[in-house]
């Protein structure tokens, strides 16, 4: 996607939602969001906010952490889906132990700022 078509995702993680794109013509959702529909192969993309409740479809604990992540302590991942249907894969916050999540469970996709600044998006309790 260019960088003048991603500006959009972007800006809204900094308005406090998580955007997908989708297709004008055939309605297909992405996330990530893409500049072209793969299934019906046109430009036309719009935007969708997929910020709120979502479910837990799978998750994993991670303890070899990247170079960039190796401050943190251990941390989890998931992929839930979204009420559109689309799926994500994002850090789960506030989680130190297995025990407290588990597949099915709601949680709560949201946009926040890393204490850097940056705007990211995630998955919480």
């Amino acid at each position: 996607m260019p960088v003048g078509e991603i500006y959009s995702f972007f800006k809204g993680l900094e308005e406090g939602k998580v955007l997908a794109s989708r297709c004008e013509v055939c309605g297909q959702l992405y996330f990530p969001p893409q500049g072209a529909c793969s299934k019906c192969r046109e430009q036309k993309m719009g935007w969708v906010d997929l910020s709120g409740e979502v479910e837990l479809l799978a998750f994993t604990q991670i303890f070899v952490r990247p170079q960039s992540f190796s401050a943190e302590q251990p941390y989890f991942v998931g992929v839930a889906r979204c009420k559109q249907g689309v799926n994500i894969l994002a850090r789960i916050a506030n989680v130190d132990d297995p025990k407290k999540i588990r597949v099915g469970m709601r949680l709560k996709l949201r946009a926040e700022r890393t204490p850097a600044g940056v705007p990211i998006y995630l998955l919480e309790l």
